[in-house]
């Protein structure tokens, strides 16, 4: 998980630079749009990758599956740093930067489902939050090593090198990191749940058609408090530190140096909430967590507009509430599983 990230966080931690690198025009404001627009897209595929290494997971497992998303993740982030800028091949450039972000989405969504599967199915019960948290902890983790890099080169080249070539760097370092974890996966053992359903026979063909005829409510439940989740983290970790640079002329190295401290909190408290999760249950967290970020996201953007009087810069910070608002009611609705087993129905 922490390997995807890095990969994945890269992109985002140099989204002003993509800008100037891969699309035309003179307005930054209207690249970094670009940027992020290219940025976005590999969330509109996550979804399909999660349903199709999802479904290869279900049938063969979740080892191949964890195995075959690290190498795509990785020829796909050295192929953003092997790319030609716009200058040189011109709407190819934007064009091939949009596939390779694509083939980064369907890697993560692969990659969250095959290692929530994972651990999940490995944790003993009562101790479901404290080994997932890792997962949370690592994917922090993971967007820090990326964050981590981009702040180190931003600070020990010089502007015209790092906008240069210097940034590219990042991106093919997951070449050497991705055959790492290759190695890794490839020596993992098979889950004891999965090993005991190929056992039994009873593997699903179909496991997307049966998990939405059979839990539509709790596919439901999920994709409302993952999509609270994932606007905010990537609104505070990736848009802001880039709207930072852009709008307020914060230099590039004291914006993601902001990023990675509050990556770094999330590191160590994830762990620590999920082991408390086990002993007073989910819903209390969930719903403290949800009705936190209604508190704070609007009131970071605002700090943000005090600074600057013109434009409307804060409309991001108004879909994460929205999005906030629906998961807190989703999370005051959901029922408790702490301390149901995991096969439970």
């Amino acid at each position: 998980m922490s390997q995807a990230l890095h990969d994945f966080a890269v992109y985002g931690a140099f989204a002003t630079v993509i800008a100037t690198t891969f699309f035309p025009g003179s307005d930054p404001s209207a690249r970094l749009l670009a940027s992020f627009a290219v940025f976005a897209t590999a969330f509109l595929v996550r979804p399909f990758g999660a349903l199709l290494f999802g479904r290869l997971g279900d049938r063969v497992g979740r080892r191949p599956v964890l195995a075959t998303v690290i190498v795509v993740m990785a020829v796909a982030t050295a192929g953003i740093g092997l790319l030609p800028s716009y200058a040189t091949i011109g709407m190819l450039a934007p064009l091939l930067l949009t596939l390779l972000r694509s083939a980064q989405g369907l890697s993560v969504g692969g990659e969250s489902s095959g290692a929530t599967a994972f651990v999940v199915e490995y944790a003993p019960e009562g101790r479901r939050g404290w080994y997932g948290a890792w997962l949370w902890a690592t994917l922090a983790f993971g967007v820090a090593c990326g964050i981590g890099v981009a702040v180190l080169l931003a600070r020990v080249l010089t502007r015209a090198t790092l906008e240069g070539w210097g940034w590219r760097l990042a991106f093919l370092v997951t070449l050497p990191l991705g055959l790492v974890g290759l190695y890794l996966r490839r020596r993992l053992d098979e889950t004891p749940r999965f090993r005991a359903v190929q056992r039994a026979q009873v593997v699903v063909r179909r496991p997307v058609a049966e998990a939405v005829r059979g839990y539509p409510g709790r596919l439901l439940t999920g994709l409302a408090l993952v999509a609270a989740l994932a606007l905010t983290f990537n609104l505070f970790f990736f848009y802001l530190p880039s709207y930072l640079v852009t709008a307020l002329a914060v230099p590039l190295p004291r914006a993601l140096a902001a990023s990675l401290a509050g990556l770094a909190l999330v590191a160590i408290a994830a762990p620590f909430l999920g082991r408390l999760s086990d002993r007073v249950g989910r819903r209390p967290l969930l719903v403290a967590g949800t009705l936190a970020l209604l508190v704070v996201t609007l009131p970071a953007f605002l700090a943000t507009l005090l600074v600057r009087r013109t434009g409307n810069p804060v409309t991001p910070a108004f879909y994460a509430v929205a999005v906030a608002v629906v998961a807190v009611v989703v999370a005051l609705l959901t029922r408790e599983t702490a301390f149901r087993p995991l096969d439970t129905d």
